[in-house]
């Protein structure tokens, strides 16, 4: 889904999961999702996922194969648990400039939907000055999976 969209507020919803909250597509039974009640069923609940047109520098960019690790030390964390990082800020091209500022207003439209009543400190998607944002974006280096490995067993 296209974050600059119009419709997209109309089009997703928070859903609670476990601990966290993740944002799905909405569905003919909006609103009743919570994965906390789930009863062992499946409700195949599709994942949202958004895209938008950003420019991205060389500043605040560290999505080198290496993630800018600079080997274990007293702050360090494991090389596995490097996250590749940069920041996405508006476009010269007039018209994606526009779209980007209707990507912001969404991105902090659907911040403010998941926010715990109480809190006024949080960390969210948004960097930079009010006059200027940028997206942050991370992707994670490596994903822990657990693969199974079967040796054939002959018994004589």
């Amino acid at each position: 889904m296209y974050l600059a969209d119009s419709s997209i507020r109309e089009k997703v919803e928070w859903v609670r999961d476990g601990s966290a909250h993740k944002l799905i597509v909405k569905t003919e039974n909006a609103g009743i999702a919570d994965t906390d009640t789930d009863n062992g069923e499946d409700d195949a609940q599709e994942m949202a996922i958004l895209s938008a047109i950003v420019h991205i520098t060389s500043e605040d960019f560290y999505m080198a194969s290496d993630g800018g690790y600079h080997g274990p030390g007293r702050f360090n964390q494991p090389f596995s648990d490097i996250k590749l990082s940069c920041t996405g800020g508006r476009l010269k091209i007039e018209e994606l400039g526009n779209d980007f500022d209707r990507v912001v207003g969404n991105l902090k439209w659907l911040e403010e939907q998941v926010v715990t009543p109480g809190f006024h400190d949080r960390k969210g998607l948004l960097t930079g000055l009010p006059s200027s944002p940028k997206i942050k974006i991370r992707h994670k280096l490596f994903e822990v999976t657990i693969h199974y490995i079967l040796k054939d067993i002959q018994l004589h």
